[in-house]
């Protein structure tokens, strides 16, 4: 739960671009990519929490923040953070797509080797 909230906190950090803590959206930021980094052992392990949360962020079409666009002068502005900073949140952001596309990669895999078992047993 605590991943899905933090996530639609961080995307209306992003739409809305109101006047924001640029070190606590960071922190924020990387608080979320420690949460998925568990989701994606939880998933790799194939235990029953990380296939609940992966189905959650699924119904969600993954981390909603991913889907906002970072504009490099209005972080500067709206977060008061760097040109330096706001690549290292752009960092951070490719990071966290990166895991969510490797997380779906093994529940994928996962998916399409129980279907080739199925049809070997046929």
């Amino acid at each position: 739960r605590k991943l899905l909230k933090l996530g639609k906190e961080l995307e209306e950090m992003l739409l809305y671009q109101k006047r924001h803590d640029g070190n606590k959206f960071m922190k924020m930021l990387l608080t979320y990519n420690d949460y998925l980094e568990e989701v994606f052992k939880n998933v790799e392990d194939e235990t029953p929490s990380g296939n609940k949360l992966y189905k959650a962020l699924e119904r969600e079409l993954g981390p909603p923040h991913l889907r906002s666009k970072v504009y490099n002068v209005l972080m500067t502005r709206m977060f008061n953070l760097t040109f330096e900073q706001v690549e290292e949140v752009e960092g951070i952001i490719e990071k966290t797509r990166e895991m969510w596309n490797q997380i779906q990669y093994v529940v994928n895999n996962r998916t399409l080797e129980g279907r080739a078992d199925m049809v070997h047993f046929v």
